[in-house]
């Protein structure tokens, strides 16, 4: 059996809090390359009026997955799993941006795999998602494939 769970502030699409922010305020002083998202700039004005005039917030977000697999026989096996992701995207977003940005991804899958010799796989998975953007459109996507595999 797998999990995991996730969540914070500065959560998102990137999974990360430190994302920086390019601007022309850079340049090179003393041998040393500055821009106004290093905080060890020394364009103090610039800095003073780019933090004044930059409104920014991090994106809440939460997240987690479960998983589980079976050996029916030695030979056969199959694995699920269902996993989410949810953002809280503030609704002042750009009204271009609230159909590509999600707010929510589902997935779940299901697949049997049979294994007639130690070194080959003969695999068929469904798999379902659904997605939620910020304009609150869904839509959902359903896949059959199948796999042969050899090790060597």
């Amino acid at each position: 059996m797998t999990w995991s769970v996730g969540g914070g502030d500065g959560l998102g699409d990137q999974i990360s809090n430190n994302v920086g922010v390019a601007t022309n305020f850079g340049g090179a002083l003393t041998g040393q390359a500055v821009n106004a998202t290093d905080s060890r700039s020394t364009f103090t004005t610039n800095r003073a009026l780019y933090d004044a005039s930059v409104l920014a917030t991090t994106i809440v977000s939460w997240g987690g997955k479960l998983g589980y697999q079976h050996w029916w026989t030695p030979t056969l096996r199959s694995t699920i799993d269902f996993s989410i992701n949810h953002n809280d995207v503030p609704a002042f977003i750009q009204a271009s941006g609230r159909a590509a940005v999600n707010k929510e991804l589902s997935l779940a899958h299901a697949n049997l795999i049979w294994s007639p010799v130690a070194f080959v796989d003969v695999g068929i998975e469904g798999a379902w998602g659904h997605r939620v953007v910020v304009s609150n459109l869904k839509g959902d996507a359903f896949t059959l494939q199948s796999s042969l595999k050899f090790r060597f």
